[in-house]
Order: structure tokens, then sequence, then C-alpha cells
């Protein structure tokens, strides 16, 4: 016990030092990168956990910089709008800070971009690295000789930067999620269309029929809720219409499964903003992204909503996995970044465990 405290108190003092010392002219090759990462991750379980909001992302920049081009395309990808939301939320919050101040504490930040530029770098260079400071953690450091060569690097990689932080930000909620699973949920689905995502133990199934698993997790006022159905293969033909195919099969679903709780109310897709659709890859899975509005038919409730559609194991139907949000009295882009990320944890059932 006295040992791993020791070490752990090592290490720690280190990691401080390294980020009170990571101002103006610090920079490392890629191969010390490559080590630093690797020696983070041996050493991630005396790391103290990572500090900040969840979608947070701390900018080490020069105020000079972070005021100029620099820092109006990072403003501009990092603070863009969520997309498909009722109000503007940005896309992170995001706050800058000079190299003089990136010390103590600040270390701890679960995303940190730290931009350095040094008159004696030869050339711009790029690194992503996890667990430097803290646990779970990203750090993107980014080096170049001159303003010029920086700006050049961030357009080249601000869209490769936003996506490191947005899979950041989802594996953490995928990693807790799996700690506090909860079987009997994962089960029901399980066995329904043979793979499950994640979910939590406040987590719980509220409707359950033949085609139709309904999972809910409520409170006073936020309902992070997602439903799991099939349709037929034919709606993913190709097209022009091939959205719209799905919208209307998808709406058959709602309408038949989720009323309001007015008399003839239900949940449908809301068309007046046409919702977007495109096609991903994860972790050897591919699916079709459907992310927009729900609303209630006549009713005055509604929110955003993501869904992933992928052809189930026998390839003769689709399964719909749809996540939406109803927080009328909050900022929403947290609540659908837990549900989106829940809903990319699925993973196929395997040796014929119930169970993942």
């Amino acid at each position: 016990m006295k040992t791993s405290r020791l070490i752990a108190f090592i290490i720690l003092s280190l990691a401080f030092t390294s980020c009170g010392a990571g101002g103006g002219s610090s920079r490392k090759t890629d191969a010390e990168n490559t080590d630093a990462a690797a020696a983070a991750q041996s050493r991630a379980k005396y790391l103290p956990s990572v500090t900040g909001a969840p979608g947070e992302i701390f900018v080490i920049i020069e105020k000079p910089y972070w005021e100029g081009e620099i820092g109006s395309e990072l403003r501009q990808t990092f603070m863009a709008d969520y997309p498909f939301l009722p109000q503007s939320e940005q896309t992170f919050s995001v706050f800058n800070a000079p190299h003089s101040a990136f010390n103590g504490s600040f270390c701890m930040h679960r995303n940190i971009l730290t931009i350095d530029i040094d008159n004696t770098a030869e050339t711009p260079e790029i690194s992503y690295l996890l667990d430097v400071w803290a646990h779970p953690q990203i750090v993107i450091r980014l080096t170049a000789p001159d303003e010029e060569s920086a700006l050049a690097m961030v357009i080249a990689e601000k869209e490769k930067m936003s996506a490191a932080f947005e899979q950041k930000e989802r594996d953490r909620i995928i990693n807790n999620t799996r700690k506090f699973e909860n079987p009997q949920v994962q089960n029901a689905i399980s066995s329904f269309i043979g793979g499950t995502p994640f979910f939590t133990k406040d987590y719980s199934v509220k409707k359950q029929t033949n085609d139709f698993i309904w999972v809910s997790h409520e409170t006073t006022y936020v309902n992070q809720g997602m439903f799991f159905f099939k349709i037929p293969y034919s709606s993913s033909a190709a097209g022009d219409t091939v959205l719209e195919d799905y919208l209307d099969e998808i709406d058959s679903a709602l309408q038949a499964n989720v009323p309001g709780m007015r008399d003839n109310s239900y949940m449908v897709i809301n068309r007046y903003i046409m919702p977007g659709l495109k096609y991903v890859s994860y972790k050897e899975r591919t699916f079709t992204e459907i992310r927009g509005m729900w609303e209630l038919k006549n009713d005055y409730m509604g929110g955003p909503f993501v869904c992933h559609i992928f052809p189930d194991r026998k390839g003769k139907e689709l399964v719909v996995e749809f996540g939406f949000v109803y927080a009328p009295k909050y900022d929403k882009r947290n609540y659908l970044r837990f549900v989106e990320s829940v809903l990319y944890s699925f993973e196929w059932k395997k040796n014929g465990n119930s169970k993942k």
C-alpha cells in the first residue's frame, strides 16, 4: 500500500512539473510522444481523475494568437452550433489561457489543446496523446515555427481534432456505463434484436411488445429515452427518397407505440426542420445515422433525437435504435450526447450469451 502511494505521489509530482513547464518552447519528437503515451497508459491507474465538465475544451495558446486567425478557426470549429437542437448550443464549451497559466490543476482537464508557436521548431507537428496528466484525458499538442504554419495546421486538422474530442467524450460515457451496466435491460434488448447497447442501472424497460422496446431514464424535468424496433429491409432502397422512406417507417412505429398524454397524441418526426442523414463506420460496424427533432402530434412536446439503422444479423430486416431527449428546462447537448454514446456502445450478442 505504501509503495503504491509513493508511486502515485511521484507520478503526480512529475505530471504537474511537466505541465507547469509546458509553456512557450517545450517540444517533443514523435518518438518521444509515442513513448510518453505508452508510459501514460501503463501508469493510468495512478493518475488523478480528469477535471472539467462534459463537453469542455481547454485551449492553451497565447492571447494574440487566440484573438487572431488561429483562434477564429478554433472557435468556428469547436463552438459551432451542435446540430439539431431546439435552441442554439455550442458543440463544445471552450476556455483558453496562455502557457504561463497552464500549471497545477489545469493539467488535469479532460480535453486539452496546446498550441506552441516556437521559432526553433523546424516544421509544424501535431500529436494526439492520452492520459498525460490525468485519466481519462486527451491532450492534443500542436507546435509550429510561426503563426502562418500553425494556422495552416489548424485548418488541416480542425475536423480531426473536433472528432477526437467528441470520440473521447463518447468513450468516457461508454466506459462509465460499462462499470454500472444493467443486465436486465440489456438482456431484454439482446433477446429481441440479437445485441444491445450498455445501460446504467437508472434505466428501465418502460414498454415491451413483440416488436418494440422502450427503455427510459426519467427524472422530474428530464427524459432520456430509447426505442428499439425493426423495419423492412426494403426501406433502405437507394435513391433520393431514402431519408423519407426511413422517416415514414419510423413515424409508423412511433405512432403505434409512443402515445402522448392527450387523446390522439403521439410521437412523430418533425419534418418542418428536415432531419439529416449520414453513413457512419465505427469499430467494425457500419450504420445509417439520422439526426433531427421529434414532436408530439396534437400536443406541444418536442426535442432532439438521433437514431442508428443497420441490418440485423440475418440480413432480412433493419434494426432501429432511436434515442431522444425531453428536457424543456435545460440545455440538451450533454443529455443528447449521453444518449448517442449509449447507442454507439451497441454490441452483437456473442456465443449465445444473452449478456453480450
